[in-house]
């Protein structure tokens, strides 16, 4: 069954065609009547408003720019809705990476760093050891009695949360110690 066109679908395509051939009074007309919705949908799918309005202007570039590529102008509505949603999503994405790398930074400013390891007694046979421990666990403890690095380093650097890399490096540090006490 073929969708019938409400009379508002109709007026933007007729703004679409005109925004696409130049026109820019059109495409300000076009982008004044979606705005509205645009917010509305915005406003549900992000929660925050601050968030949904700067989530709202890049979709609104992106309309612009992209307008010429619509070969529908009847699926304007689907088609604005659709960058909007994958805009929301990055946005999204973006803040709870921010979120989780901040409660990373707060809890490696809080957490003590792991007990020193008696590396004198194992020195001599400590890269024999690491390759006997589960390769991600021997890449934590390399990286951080070898080489140095913080625990937020290595999370960077292996792309892992940072509790992912602590419990790595005290799986890996209880396995050496089993191993030098036997």
């Amino acid at each position: 069954m073929a969708k019938v066109n409400t009379k508002g679908e109709r007026i933007e395509a007729r703004l679409v065609l005109k925004a696409q051939l130049g026109d820019r009074q059109a495409l300000g007309k076009l982008l004044e009547r979606i705005q509205g919705r645009l917010m509305t949908f915005l406003c549900h799918r992000l929660g925050a408003r601050a968030d949904a309005e700067d989530c709202a202007q890049v979709v609104l570039i992106q309309i612009c720019r992209r307008l010429t590529s619509l070969r529908e102008p009847l699926a304007f509505r689907p088609w604005m809705f659709r960058i909007a949603s994958n805009q929301a999503t990055k946005l999204y994405r973006s803040n709870r990476r921010e979120l989780e790398l901040l409660d990373e930074d707060a809890a490696l400013l809080t957490a003590p760093e792991p007990d020193a390891f008696p590396f004198e007694e194992c020195l001599p046979t400590l890269h024999k050891r690491l390759e006997q421990l589960p390769a991600n666990c021997s890449q934590v403890l390399f990286l951080h009695y070898m080489e140095g690095l913080s625990l937020l380093e290595i999370s960077k650097v292996l792309d892992r949360p940072l509790g992912t890399i602590k419990s790595r490096l005290a799986y890996g540090l209880a396995k050496l110690r089993t191993q030098l006490k036997r």
